[in-house]
């Protein structure tokens, strides 16, 4: 039994275990941490028409009986990320989105909510919007679409929240970062030992574990789905089948 032990391969797979032990541990820690937070995210700003067709009066966007030039849509998703409510004696100032001092807010309109139940409305004033204060238990979200005429590429969002410092973008979650270190040091130590043993089979278990957690790791990193869609896209004849 000790000198089974001795092995490498057991020691590896000791190590391993260890290894996921911790993040294990980091990750509960993170997950159970208390914290209050509200964030947004800017799921996407397209433009209606191309400069092209607004350029050539091939199509033309009417609002009110008025032709509108340059009109983008951008759809924009607030999300309480924390894991304390957020009631509505907390608003000091309501949640107030602006988009810059030349963009002009031509409509704008709640389209989904998670869950379906949550009561929000939003509305215009002084070209900016302005979302009711309501009840926002832990990981519920607001999903906006709003209509705009020259578009900055600006998005501010602001409000005073009782236990929140600042409204800030969506950050990239802890859990695809730990696993992709775990995935690393794996296989950093795994083929370190298996070549300073000559073991094969240590090398091979430390690949195949890597990957199997390398991955969900980037498959749950949205930053990296970004890129890899900017990487695959392809474009033929002029024409973009990927599209952002």
């Amino acid at each position: 039994m000790l000198e089974a032990l001795r092995d490498p391969l057991w020691q590896f797979i000791g190590a391993i275990f260890t290894i996921l032990s911790v993040g294990v541990i980091i990750i509960i820690f993170f997950i159970q941490r208390y914290r209050k937070s509200l964030s947004y995210d800017i799921i996407s700003a397209t433009s209606i028409l191309t400069n092209q067709e607004e350029l050539k009066g091939r199509l033309i966007i009417q609002l009110d009986g008025k032709i509108v030039p340059n009109v983008h849509i951008i759809i924009l998703k607030l999300m309480n990320d924390g894991n304390v409510p957020i009631i509505v004696s907390d608003f000091n100032i309501p949640i107030t989105i602006s988009m810059g001092s030349k963009t002009q807010i031509l409509s704008a309109e709640v389209i989904e909510t998670n869950p379906e139940n949550i009561d929000a409305s939003v509305k215009i004033e002084s070209n900016n919007l302005i979302l009711k204060p309501l009840l926002l238990n832990g990981k519920d979200t607001i999903t906006l679409k709003v209509l705009t005429q020259n578009f900055e590429n600006i998005v501010n969002v602001g409000g005073r929240i009782v236990g929140i410092k600042s409204i800030e973008k969506t950050k990239e979650p802890k859990l695809p970062f730990i696993l992709i270190c775990i995935a690393a040091v794996i296989v950093i130590v795994g083929m370190s030992i298996g070549l300073y043993y000559k073991r094969d089979d240590i090398t091979g278990t430390s690949l195949v574990i890597g990957y199997i957690l390398l991955i969900p790791g980037m498959l749950l990193s949205k930053q990296i789905r970004k890129r890899m869609v900017e990487i695959t896209k392809i474009s033929f004849l002029g024409l973009e089948f990927t599209r952002r």
